[in-house]
């Protein structure tokens, strides 16, 4: 992590917040200098330091040393001259009772305003030089931090009264401090002024506050405040950083950030009235005496002026004035024009012009009254002024009436011009001087809408009057003009014209502006973001934008009412009117889902107008006070659900006072976000007072602990329970909590039980037979052996949901070793979906890393189902890969969505349609998934059930989409960039061509002198550097690697040059290999395929559908049919050889086959048989045989290829060149014996009836080197 500061001086370093502070800074590469008083600790610091921290200078120096300041601020002057930042910390807290005024020890009090608020300003004055020379030098500027206090502003511990005032005094001192600093121009000298919440140090503890016990535990921890308040510092905020309680203050309307804006906008009006009444800067009738002094570079540099730049600019003019009369007076003098002083003459009149030029440009120093006699002009303004010649000959009184006519005639029109009644010419030169301040980005600047200070950027708007505007307001006017412009169709998304794959189904292509932005809002909302969205839903949306015009809801069903209520929620337009739409004086529930815009009557009216109300759920109940709880007592209201999230307010006694009048109709107690009023007497109370409670959670609490769990074992009814508690809950108490309530519950959820061991788990699995959900979150203690023994004939039914997130071993320094077995490991995960497989509805095992992949690959088997997953989330096991993933969709058809975030090796999953897959951004992949179609008219053909997997549909038209698309993905991950180079028949290259223009990378293909013209010119199309050379692919591919790829080495030293082989390549076959992961998941359930057909040209789709199969399908695997045109059947060959055979010629139409070797993997699948269990129906009785498969290579005629395209256009209306044809051709072409090719090879033996249920997938690999006339010219050729 890189320092965002180079060298910081933290005061008041020795303990709490500084030292914490300290050690963040110095462990990211921080050079820190910390102070204190005591050695010691300054030492003991040094020595807390992580390894590889960068180094801590510590000085010792007490903040209440007046006069060592200056001495201080000098040796860090000296020493430390790159000092970037300076954090004020020291501070002190001490409690005073004035209500016992003799107890008030007056010593203490004034050491701690010294302390907290004098000091402070010794060192801000000491240390300010050096920060300021630091904020002009360098452009990221300086920061001042102060520690300040949430009680300066809301002084709400009564027991502090000279602690908060002191912080409140530091927080006026910095206030003006900061607008100081930029009042002379110094806006990269933030002053940032941090507001902690309650924070667990030692400002606490019983040594400086002996009458609090355990104040030391107080608050916030201190390593979470210090990682928040690094996190925020790294923004480089101006102003404030809030951290707690105090960031609703500080928020935009909040009470601190109304307090800015007042004391900004009182800025303008106090600067006015001083200005009559303070010389310099505040008096805006600045004399020409006063323009001279240092206060005026001050007043020019606050206003983003430069008086260098105008000093420069005005010698510049001069300058030029003098040299242009020069000029015209060598002129004059070689024409023989005289050069007389009178205003007659060419050169008088380009003195005259000169010295009009000076006048408007500086008329402060031209027309003032002083300029007479008092101010002294230069010698060359003096000599264009007063006088025309070097004779130092003195204007004539005809010239100056002249002279003062034209000064008089131009002040008249800046008077018009500006409207003022003023003849002061000052006020002119302060205009002039202020319409020339254009605030540069990163400078601040007042909104000219609404006033608020906001940093200009480079993209901040101007209001017509030429103001700059802050975000908010400009975002108003671009509304206001686009309303105004009026609706001209939907914006686009950047990049949304033919950019992607382009061809059939490309990947590429926008769509309207937010569309993506909406499609995960509704995947994060739980919605698909397949398909419409319902009437219902559409309707809901509708009347959530419009509800300001709604009266009522009418007679709406409740479940409506709620998803209304939800809507305006997520919209944030729940508030006081609006909730009266929800409130039905009818009805026993309402939840309301977002209580933050509402008060304590609110709530008081919705109680008052429901007097049937059984059921209440309130979120972010900020406002839910006592008074509401007594109410509730008061009227006969008994509720039987009281959910209440966020409730802070609500006081322990009036929780008491409530639960001994209506606890005992409660049967649902919800109390979630809760910081210190749920304690363990109140859980005691529950349990004596609410003996009926089945359903309980308490979350987000900090005051109840172990004891308080303990009595919640006496509520013998309970059913439901979730508990997620700040305090450590020890094993032995869950345990013996488990065994009074366990033999009840049907859920249990214990979240962040980092306590929960292997005693808990056996307990479980020996109180607890009802149970369908269960939660274990954040587990560190619990072995894979532990839950191995749980699930194992575990008594218990099936879960429907489990969560196992983050029980895991958990070291930094060695986070892959798990030699104990830590956690919920392979062994557990297997026991766990043997045991709840078949009912499982929901499993989340997130971070439970030492999963391993054959884990995975063994629970998601083809063999294996779970009918009942919904959901499953994966996210950070770093097992899961893509395969893994689409074997969960093959094995639980009704799974929607699965969450694979940091799992690293899912790189672009097909998910099936109306699935979703939650995970990181994956690269676009140039390939699409395909549709698997029921084929009735080639199943009549064939006498079996024919799917046809349609790869004609790719970007490029055919599957060398995904072979060449995967490679060249792979390939192109990195900063460099990347060329391709393809030799190809035709379909490689197309795929190479169309995959690089969505990789946005160039690519050169080569193809033989037999490919037609038509192809030709679809890969030019495409974007490629096509050539054509040799005969076939071997010499089209020789040119390609022995003197194409050599030309370009010229050159191009910085690109990375890909070669991209049509078929032998290991990421070709994985990439052809996703063909049976989307069959796996499309054909219906229950069909696996006996046979697949493909054609084989190199063999690259031949060994991708062999992975896949062998991966897949396992026992289960298909005969793959492997179909050659004669001519082109060079696998045919080597099998009928028993080695790998070379054709010498390519004479077949099929050239997308004209591989004259086939690929060594391919053949090596010829050569591997196995046993496959095959399902027959023999006279209505089904029957597994084991039988031997294998690849099988089946040769067809060219003529047998033309009459499949034929018939294949004539049935099923695609078409498709030759190479394809020869994988339909065993379809309709008919063997010696009278059967087709197909059954001839796969079918022989069978009856009629066993043959009908065969079910057969053919690979439709498509192609482009087609049109109808080359299909009639083949048609013509072979007489079909």
């Amino acid at each position: 992590m890189a320092p965002f500061y180079k060298k910081t001086l933290i005061v008041g370093a020795t303990s709490g917040i500084g030292e914490a502070l300290v050690l963040k800074l110095a462990s990211t590469g921080t050079a820190v200098i910390a102070t204190g008083r005591r050695r010691d600790r300054l030492d003991a610091l040094v020595a807390k330091a992580p390894a590889g921290s960068a180094a801590i200078t510590t000085i010792v120096q007490d903040v209440c040393d007046f006069q060592a300041a200056p001495a201080f601020a000098a040796h860090i002057a000296a020493k430390h001259p790159g000092l970037d930042s300076v954090v004020l910390n020291s501070g002190i807290q001490r409690a005073f009772d004035f209500g016992q005024p003799g107890t008030v020890d007056l010593a203490a009090l004034g050491t701690e305003l010294t302390t907290n608020y004098l000091a402070v300003v010794h060192l801000v004055t000491a240390l300010l030089p050096q920060l300021q020379a630091q904020a002009r030098a360098r452009d990221e500027g300086a920061d001042l931090i102060f520690m300040s206090a949430t009680l300066g502003l809301v002084p709400s511990l009564v027991r502090t009264p000279n602690y908060n005032a002191s912080k409140a005094a530091l927080h006026a001192f910095i206030t003006a401090l900061r607008q100081q600093q930029l009042d002379v121009g110094l806006e990269r000298l933030r002053v940032i002024e941090v507001y902690p919440p309650a924070v667990q140090t030692e400002l606490h503890d019983t040594v400086h506050q002996p009458d609090l016990v355990g104040g030391d535990k107080l608050g916030m921890p201190l390593d979470a405040f210090t990682d928040e308040l690094y996190a925020k510092l790294q923004t480089r905020p101006t102003v404030h950083v809030g951290i707690g309680p105090v960031e609703s203050l500080l928020a935009e309307g909040g009470l601190e950030d109304q307090r800015q804006k007042l004391f900004e906008q009182q800025q303008v009006h106090v600067k006015k009235a001083l200005g009559h009444i303070l010389p310099g800067p505040g008096n805006v009738k600045t004399r020409r005496t006063d323009l001279l002094d240092g206060s005026w570079d001050h007043y020019l540099a606050s206003h983003n002026i430069s008086a260098r730049q105008i000093e420069h600019d005005f010698q510049t003019r001069r300058e030029a004035a003098l040299r242009q009369a020069a000029e015209d007076a060598e002129r004059a003098r070689e024409n023989g024009e005289s050069v007389d002083a009178g205003f007659g003459t060419p050169a008088a009149a380009a003195r005259r012009r000169a010295s009009e030029r000076i006048a408007a440009v500086t008329p402060s120093i031209s027309e003032t009254p002083e300029t007479p006699g008092n101010v002294e002009l230069p010698e060359a303004e003096a000599e264009v002024t007063g006088s025309v010649s070097g004779s130092g000959k003195k204007l004539s009184a005809q010239q100056l009436k002249v002279l003062d006519k034209i000064k008089q005639n131009k002040k008249g029109k800046k008077k018009k011009r500006r409207a003022l009644d003023s003849d002061d010419e000052d006020d002119q030169t302060l205009a002039a001087l202020s319409s020339m301040a254009v605030p540069l980005p990163g400078q601040m600047e007042n909104c000219g809408s609404c006033g608020k200070r906001f940093t200009v950027t480079p993209y901040s708007r101007a209001d017509p009057s030429g103001r700059l505007l802050c975000t908010a307001c400009s975002k108003k006017l671009d509304q206001e003009d686009e309303a105004a412009r009026g609706a001209k169709g939907p914006k686009r998304a950047r990049g949304s014209g033919q950019g992607g794959a382009g061809g059939r189904g490309g990947v590429g292509g926008g769509g309207p502006v937010g569309q993506r932005r909406k499609t995960q809002s509704r995947i994060l909302d739980g919605a698909s973001p397949v398909g419409v969205k319902t009437l219902l839903t559409l309707c809901v949306e509708h009347l959530s934008r419009n509800i300001d015009r709604a009266e009522d809801l009418g007679d709406l069903p409740e479940d409506l009412v709620d998803r209304v209520g939800r809507m305006l929620s997520k919209r944030r337009l729940l508030s006081p009117i609006t909730l009266q739409l929800l409130v039905r004086p009818e009805s026993e529930e309402i939840c309301v889902y977002d209580g933050a815009e509402l008060v304590t009557n609110d709530y008081l009216a919705i109680l008052q107008a429901m007097p049937r109300l059984r059921r209440l759920v309130v979120y972010n109940a900020i406002q839910f006070k006592d008074e509401a709880l007594q109410y509730l007592q008061q009227r006969d209201v008994r509720l039987e659900a009281l959910c209440l999230y966020g409730a802070n307010l609500l006081s322990e006694t009036a929780w008491k006072s409530y639960l001994v009048e209506r606890g005992k109709w409660l049967r649902t107690l919800h109390v979630c976000y809760t910081d210190k009023h749920v304690t363990d007497d109140l859980a005691a109370y529950v349990r004596d007072c609410a003996p009926e409670l089945q359903r309980l959670k308490i979350k987000g609490n900090q005051a109840m602990g172990p004891v308080g769990v303990g009595h919640l074992g006496g509520l013998a009814g309970l059913q439901h329970l979730g508990l997620d508690l700040t305090a450590s809950i020890r094993a032995d108490v869950l345990v013996r909590l488990l065994e009074q309530v366990g033999g009840s519950l049907q859920t249990l959820s214990l979240r962040r039980a980092d306590e929960v061991d292997n005693t808990v788990l056996a307990a479980l699995r020996e109180h607890c037979r009802g149970l369908r959900k269960l939660r274990l979150t954040e587990s560190n203690r619990c072995t894979d052996a532990g839950f191995v023994r749980l699930f194992n004939g575990w008594a218990n039914e099936p879960l429907r949901f489990v969560d196992l997130e983050g029980c895991r071993f958990d070291d930094p320094d060695q986070p892959r070793t798990n030699e104990a077995g830590i956690g919920l490991c392979s062994d557990g995960f297997r026991a766990l979906m043997a045991h709840s497989g078949v009912g499982l509805q929901h499993v989340n095992v997130c971070a439970c890393r030492h999963i391993g992949r054959e884990a995975f690959e063994d629970v998601f088997a083809a063999s294996k189902t779970y009918p009942e997953l919904r959901h499953i989330e994966v996210s950070f096991c770093e097992g899961v890969t893509d395969q893994i993933v689409c074997s969960m969709f093959r094995c639980c058809p009704n799974l929607r969505e699965v969450v694979t975030f940091g799992c690293m090796r899912v790189t672009g999953v097909q998910v099936p349609h109306g699935r979703v897959v939650l995970s990181d951004d994956v690269p676009v992949k140039p390939w699409i998934e395909t549709p698997c179609l029921f084929s009735a008219a080639l199943s009549r053909a064939a006498g079996c059930n024919v799917y046809l997997k349609l790869e004609c549909l790719q970007p490029s038209g055919s599957f060398k989409s995904r072979g060449i698309g995967n490679l060249m993905m792979r390939a192109s991950v990195g900063d460099r960039d990347t060329h391709f180079y393809c030799s190809s028949g035709g379909n490689a290259g197309l795929a190479c061509a169309v995959a690089a223009r969505v990789l946005d990378a160039p690519a050169t293909i080569v193809v033989p002198t037999s490919t037609s013209a038509y192809m030709v010119d679809k890969l030019r199309a495409a974007g490629a550097e096509v050539r054509q050379r040799g005969a076939d692919w071997a010499a089209a591919d020789q040119h390609l690697r022995e003197e194409v790829m050599q030309e370009d080495e010229e050159g191009k030293n910085e690109t990375q040059k890909v070669y991209v082989p049509p078929f032998d390549h290991p990421d070709v076959w994985a990439g052809a290999a996703t063909i049976v992961d989307e069959l796996s998941v499309q054909l219906p359930v229950g069909v696996c395929p006996d046979a697949l057909i493909c054609s084989v040209g190199g063999g690259g789709l031949l060994c991708g559908l062999m992975e896949g199969i062998e991966r897949v399908y396992g026992a289960q695997a298909p005969t793959v049919l492997a179909v050659e045109t004669a001519g082109a059947d060079s696998l045919a060959a080597s099998v009928a050889a028993g080695r790998l055979v070379t054709l010498p010629a390519i004479t077949s139409i099929a050239t997308s086959l004209g591989a004259r070797r086939v690929a060594e993997q391919a053949f090596a699948w010829t050569q591997k048989k196995q046993k496959r269990t095959v399902r027959d129906t023999v006279n209505g009785t089904v029957q597994d045989t084991d039988r031997e498969t294998a690849v099988v290579p089946v040769v067809v005629t060219d003529a047998d290829a033309v009459e499949a395209i034929v018939r294949l256009l004539d049935d099923e209306r695609l078409l498709v060149e030759p190479a394809c044809g020869a994988a339909l051709a065993p379809l309709y072409a008919k063997h010696g014996s009278g059967v087709s090719l197909l059954r001839h090879h796969i079918g022989d033996g069978l009856t009629d009836a066993a043959w009908a249920v065969r079910n057969v997938v053919v690979v439709v690999c498509g192609g482009s080197n087609i049109n109808l006339s080359m299909l009639e010219e083949y048609r013509a050729r072979f007489g079909r």
